[in-house]
């Protein structure tokens, strides 16, 4: 029983923490890529969307909540 424990939790760190991240990441570029076809602004646009939502208001979310915390 107790040799199961790391791999579990590898498990669940793989399945919950590093497959979203990854999954998120190809298919936002993905669709950056189909949206350059059409027009380059597009892909800009979703890219700078992208950069704003996935890593700067998380940052500044969380250190707001540092704050309040």
């Amino acid at each position: 029983m107790w040799n199961n424990i790391p791999v579990e939790l590898l498990e669940v760190f793989y399945a919950h923490t590093i497959s979203p991240i990854c999954i998120a990441f190809v298919t936002s570029l993905v669709c950056i890529i189909i949206q350059m076809q059409y027009d380059w602004i597009y892909g800009i646009y979703s890219l700078l969307a992208y950069v704003l939502v996935g890593i700067v208001l998380p940052i500044y979310i969380s250190k707001q909540s540092r704050h309040i915390g």
